[in-house]
C-alpha cells in the first residue's frame, strides 16, 4: 500500500468499447506501466516494489494487474495511448503529451503524503521551476 501512496500520477486509457464492456472477468489481465526513472535498479526490482499496489488493484477490480517495463518516456506515453496497458504512472509532462495523442486518457490518482501534523492524506506532487541564469526575460515569478 505504501507504494500507492508514491504514486505520483496514475492514467487510464478508456476507449468506448471499455467504457461499455460489463464488469471485467475475473481472468483478465491488466498492464500496469512502470516508468523507466528507476535508475541502477532491475525491471525486476522495480516489480517487487509495485507488487503490493498491483496486488492491491487486482482485488479492487477483480482483474488481474501485471506490471510492464517501459524502455523510455517515449515508449511509455505510446503503451498508454495506443492501449497496451490500461494503467501508467506519469508525470505531468509525459500525461500532457499523452493527453494530446489521445484524449481518452484520463488521470486516476495523484500522489499523497501526510499533513505537516500527520493527521490525514493529502495530495501531493511538487517541481522545480527553472531557467538559464543569462535568460533576462525571466528573473522572478
Amino acid at each position: 500500500m505504501k507504494i500507492l501512496i508514491q504514486l505520483v500520477l496514475a492514467f487510464s486509457l478508456i476507449s468506448s468499447a471499455q467504457a461499455e464492456s460489463p464488469a471485467v472477468a475475473e481472468e483478465e489481465i491488466c498492464r500496469f506501466a512502470i516508468p523507466p526513472w528507476h535508475k541502477g535498479r532491475s525491471f525486476t526490482e522495480e516489480r517487487k516494489k509495485y507488487q503490493p499496489l498491483l496486488a492491491w488493484m487486482s482485488e479492487q477490480t477483480g482483474c488481474h494487474f501485471v506490471a510492464v517495463g517501459a524502455r523510455s518516456y517515449d515508449d511509455l506515453i505510446e503503451k498508454i495511448v495506443t492501449g497496451k496497458v490500461m494503467v501508467a504512472e506519469l508525470g505531468a509532462v509525459s500525461y500532457v503529451t499523452a493527453k494530446r495523442q489521445n484524449p481518452d486518457v484520463q488521470i486516476l490518482a495523484t500522489a499523497q503524503t501526510w499533513s505537516p501534523d500527520k493527521t490525514k492524506l493529502v495530495d501531493y506532487y511538487h517541481s522545480y521551476w527553472l531557467s538559464l541564469k543569462s535568460n533576462d526575460k525571466i528573473n522572478t515569478l
